[in-house]
């Protein structure tokens, strides 16, 4: 793992939260153009975030094989 400064790695989340200001992304820009470890740490950074988030996203659906082509769902409006 490759250690970062704290203020790049604020950038980073803010990025991937889409939260960033323009200033944040440019200057954000500016490092990864200028450094290779900065790179490598962002390609850390977004392929960790991005398993994190499959993994939120897949832990947040049901599972398929409770469910028949016979289930019916009551929305409560056949009474």
């Amino acid at each position: 793992m490759i250690l970062i400064d704290a203020d790049i790695e604020a950038m980073f989340n803010h990025v991937a939260d889409g939260i960033a200001t323009e200033a944040e992304d440019r200057r954000l820009g500016e490092l990864l153009r200028a450094s290779l470890e900065t790179r490598c740490a962002y390609r850390e950074f977004m392929a960790l975030h991005s398993a994190l988030h499959c993994d939120g996203v897949a832990a947040g659906l049901p599972e398929l094989s409770h469910f028949s082509r016979e289930t019916k769902l009551d929305l409560g409006g056949n009474k």
